[in-house]
């Protein structure tokens, strides 16, 4: 299945208002994950850790918003339990149209969208070279 046109993002809420602070954090991360030199070529991860209810989760949705131009493809997953994380999944599959929404095939969508996400061409078109962000958020 052919997915549907992008740009997408499913960020869960736009901008927090509240947000202030942290700039240290955000310009590493870009830093990271923005690098253009011919070693960071490929696939680039970060993570962002430490005790619960300290703005992880904030500094990655601030990060996503600064920067949601620069990136064709945002996905947030939440994955703070396996069910989550397959429902998340699922249900990115069905809304880029690479699957149906028939719950009684997450294991296909979820596969769906696992292939599209390591194929390296989010548009189908194998010339393609797009930036995307994946989150993932709360992982268990």
């Amino acid at each position: 299945m052919e997915p549907r046109l992008i740009p997408y993002h499913n960020l869960p809420k736009l901008k927090n208002a509240y947000f202030h602070g942290r700039e240290n954090v955000l310009h590493e991360l870009s830093a990271h994950l923005e690098d253009s030199s011919p070693m960071a070529y490929g696939i680039k991860s970060c993570g962002i850790h430490g005790l619960g209810g300290v703005g992880k989760s904030q500094i990655a949705l601030e990060y996503a918003c600064r920067r949601i131009k620069a990136y064709k493809v945002i996905i947030w997953i939440t994955a703070d339990t396996p069910l989550k994380l397959a429902e998340a999944f699922a249900k990115t599959a069905v809304d880029l149209g690479l699957s149906d929404a028939n719950t009684h095939q997450r294991d296909q969508a979820c596969g769906a969208l696992k292939q599209w996400l390591v194929s390296g061409r989010p548009t189908g078109r194998k010339q393609c070279r797009l930036q995307n962000l994946y989150l993932l958020v709360g992982v268990f």
